[in-house]
């Protein structure tokens, strides 16, 4: 339901509450679709199912293939033991 619709049935008040609950869901979405493709990729890596370069080829990339919406460049923390609370971190601070 858009936000107009919201505040027609519930009152301003209460739309942007469900805005921001909203987002707040959609901010966990993101966490977990980056911290998962950073483990999967990472395991794979450490495995030497494939090179470096192709880690972080994976890791700059979008988490949904052609919405560059969803890009995010984790090329970075592939070494990092650290990288999955850095995820989590960086969502919290931008918000």
């Amino acid at each position: 339901m858009t936000h107009d619709k919201l505040a027609a049935k519930y009152g301003e008040d209460v739309a942007k509450v469900l805005d921001a609950m909203e987002r707040e869901r959609d901010d966990v979405f993101i966490v977990m679709a980056r911290q998962l493709r950073l483990a999967v990729v990472t395991n794979v890596y450490n495995q030497g199912l494939i090179t470096e370069e192709q880690a972080k080829d994976i890791l700059a990339g979008n988490l949904t293939p052609g919405d560059d919406s969803t890009y995010y460049d984790d090329s970075g923390l592939l070494s990092e033991p650290d990288g999955l609370e850095r995820i989590e971190n960086d969502t919290i601070q931008a918000r």
